[in-house]
């Protein structure tokens, strides 16, 4: 299991995605679980880092003829990665459900889990670290039980 750890707004989901992607593009399995961010949000970030097109600017609709020919091209081409986007998953038995079910379905060959702190776990914990911590160790077995490398985000 990878941690991926910094303060809030360094680029760890960037960095996530961007593995994502490369392990994708390898042709192997590849699950997004955001428990911070919507799916659009999520694809319009990938759309813009394939296509070179500042993320500000498709935000903020000021976007140039060139622009709109770096996005029809990307458009097109992420839809062929084996990249399964799960935006709904917010419990830790959830999570664990959804990554055997790809798995046995599809062969998932890699996890991401953005990000950490927002997973909900149904055991009773004195505080929340005993509860991130358990999380963790969940985390790890499910790893090991599906033979696969998971990435999470941490903010520091």
């Amino acid at each position: 299991m990878t941690i991926i750890g910094a303060r809030p707004g360094v680029g760890k989901t960037t960095l996530a995605l961007q593995i994502a992607e490369y392990i994708a593009h390898k042709g192997i399995e590849t699950a997004i679980i955001s428990l911070e961010m919507s799916d659009i949000q999520i694809i319009q970030k990938m759309i813009s880092k394939k296509s070179r097109v500042n993320s500000y600017k498709m935000r903020m609709g000021t976007l140039e003829d060139v622009d709109w020919q770096r996005i029809a091209i990307a458009t097109a081409e992420l839809p062929q990665l084996p990249i399964h986007l799960i935006t709904n998953a917010r419990t830790l038995q959830h999570i664990e459900n959804t990554a055997r079910k790809l798995k046995n379905k599809n062969n998932l060959g890699l996890l991401v889990i953005d990000y950490i702190q927002l997973i909900k776990n149904k055991g009773k914990f004195n505080n929340r670290e005993q509860e991130v911590a358990d999380i963790t160790r969940t985390l790890k077995l499910l790893s090991l039980e599906l033979d696969i490398p998971i990435v999470r985000t941490l903010s520091a």
